[in-house]
């Protein structure tokens, strides 16, 4: 399947649950700086007001994110070798936990 990205920015909290930590992961693995994440919703409301008043800042987002999504992290394969390993290895510590049959 192939996944494209317009590079427009998303603000978002990173809280303490997985669902509201995706946004932020994905920016940190396609490394972008001065990310629009916050700690609380007060605070995102502010990035969301200072992202929309700033052009400059919003177009640079967009363009790094449109330039590195694709390989950073819609086809990149680093991700999926490293999943593969984590079940490998789970799978395998769980036999050896288990009495044989």
């Amino acid at each position: 399947m192939l996944f494209r990205s317009t590079g427009t920015p998303i603000v978002s909290v990173e809280g303490a649950f997985l669902c509201s930590r995706f946004v932020a992961g994905g920016y940190r693995q396609m490394g972008l700086a001065d990310a629009p994440v916050a700690d609380n919703h007060t605070a995102m409301a502010d990035l969301a007001i200072a992202l929309l008043q700033d052009p400059v800042r919003r177009e640079t987002m967009r363009q790094h994110i449109a330039a590195t999504a694709r390989d950073r992290l819609f086809d990149g394969m680093d991700m999926v070798r490293s999943f593969e390993a984590f079940a490998c290895d789970a799978i395998e510590h769980a036999h050896s936990q288990s009495p044989p049959p």
